[in-house]
């Protein structure tokens, strides 16, 4: 596949059992033959290969734009989302960042910060773990990253990585409050 594609002008990229397939196209007639090809080969590898319908996609390029069966849509590929001309980190994978980090926090705060062996916790721990950290990769490493390398124009990512800080900061203070309430 990686051959017929790559003989086409195209762009194939893998990650484990994640693929992608880029080819140009001149008119509607080769997207078709594209996919009967492509689905003629993987049906002649029995077996070898097996494709899941609902997460198998064919979209379309034109005009900066992203469709689907003839509707505007997005490609989401690997924890990233494309519309045709933004490239973001998908929301939900932020969204689980703060809700992770808020939980962790509350889990603290209700053990009064204090760990299960009784040892002092301290809110660096928090940071260390949901902050930028030179020594281990984290959430924010990981956005801060894929800003740079893949040009991502996504104001949420630029609103996870500037402020992250302060709402950990808030995340910490609502355990305390609600500890203190729970008192």
């Amino acid at each position: 596949i990686k051959t017929y594609v790559e003989s086409k002008k195209g762009v194939y990229m893998r990650y484990s059992d994640d693929f992608i397939i880029i080819l140009p196209y001149e008119d509607e007639h080769e997207i078709e033959a594209y996919k009967k090809l492509f689905f003629s080969y993987v049906g002649s590898m029995k077996d070898l290969i097996h494709l899941q319908k609902e997460k198998t996609s064919c979209y379309i390029y034109k005009d900066n734009a992203i469709y689907e069966d003839g509707v505007l849509s997005q490609i989401s590929y690997l924890g990233f989302i494309f519309d045709g001309n933004n490239k973001k980190i998908r929301p939900r994978a932020i969204t689980r960042y703060y809700s992770r980090m808020r939980r962790k926090a509350h889990t603290i705060g209700r053990r009064n910060w204090t760990s299960p062996t009784g040892r002092h916790i301290s809110a660096k721990n928090l940071y260390r773990i949901y902050s930028e950290n030179r020594k281990r990769q984290t959430f924010i490493n990981y956005a801060k990253k894929a800003k740079q390398l893949l040009a991502l124009n996504d104001r949420e990512a630029d609103a996870l990585i500037k402020r992250h800080k302060h709402k950990i900061a808030m995340a910490i203070k609502e355990a305390q409050i609600t500890n203190n309430e729970g008192e």
